[in-house]
């Protein structure tokens, strides 16, 4: 039977045809079957992360980004820490939360321009990270990555 859940970084980059900038997990032990299937993405700091974020930012002179999700993504302490380093190099950083079902979260991540997308293995959907990407391009937004988190 087939899951409707995210099971990969290679499904979401496969959905959203666009670069994944790393997969960042908890400090937990991951079982063998974990360390096998996400083999093709690197697996990252969130500090690492968060200045590749930031030199992005500053390399296209950008001074405020959107960190958006399909699934709810508010609480992660993950998301937290990059937001207090990116944000403490002078980048403006919002975060959405289910994007593709709050008319808001939609609107203020095409005001800001620049979206970098923000997915959970075995949370977020098919159909949602398809639809976040669809809307994405549609809208014409600058996505700068993707972010894989466990």
């Amino acid at each position: 039977m087939y899951s409707k859940k995210v099971r990969t970084p290679k499904d979401i980059s496969d959905l959203l045809d666009t670069k994944i900038c790393g997969l960042v997990e908890d400090d937990k032990k991951t079982s063998i079957w974990n360390s096998m299937r996400n083999t093709a993405t690197k697996n990252v700091t969130i500090d690492y992360l968060a200045y590749e974020v930031a030199m992005i930012c500053k390399n296209q002179n950008i001074d405020k980004i959107c960190i958006a999700g399909s699934c709810e993504i508010e609480d992660d302490v993950k998301l937290k820490k990059l937001i207090d380093i990116v944000g403490g190099k002078e980048i403006n950083v919002s975060v959405e939360s289910c994007v593709c079902e709050d008319y808001n979260a939609l609107e203020n991540i095409v005001d800001c321009g620049h979206v970098i997308l923000w997915e959970y293995l075995d949370k977020s959907e098919f159909v949602a990270v398809r639809m976040l990407g669809e809307t994405c391009k549609m809208q014409g937004l600058n996505v700068l990555g993707v972010v894989v988190s466990k």
